[in-house]
């Protein structure tokens, strides 16, 4: 499995154990009740795409991130998210092409994302 498109899910709160290695694209945009996502989420090796933007509930995240090939996060509009603060990422083999975290009043260390972005 290469997408996962659970965008606009109005009945999922938790996103389970992700048992998927060839991961390449997750979007859960607009889970409106979303609360946590498991751990596994940060261990998705081929992750290129992630999109959690409009998801308000959710502030339980994993902590301890390690993509190695994110190039997209979209995280905009998620005001309960506390996040970023142990992103180990190896940037995609395009570079990192896009952080959308405007209007999340909660976010903190997005200084440790920025100091390991590629040059443009």
């Amino acid at each position: 499995m290469k997408r996962i498109n659970l965008y606009g899910c109005e009945s999922i709160t938790k996103l389970p154990n992700l048992c998927a290695p060839n991961l390449e694209k997750l979007d859960i945009s607009c889970c409106k009740i979303l609360v946590e996502c498991h751990e596994s989420i940060g261990f998705l090796d081929k992750l290129q795409q992630l999109y959690l933007s409009s998801c308000e509930k959710l502030h339980n995240f994993p902590s301890h991130l390690t993509w190695k090939s994110l190039s997209i996060l979209g995280s905009s509009s998620c005001p309960s998210l506390q996040i970023f603060s142990r992103l180990h990422a190896q940037w995609g083999p395009h570079g990192f092409h896009g952080l959308y975290s405007y209007c999340c009043k909660n976010v903190v260390d997005l200084e440790d994302i920025i100091c390991k972005l590629p040059p443009p």
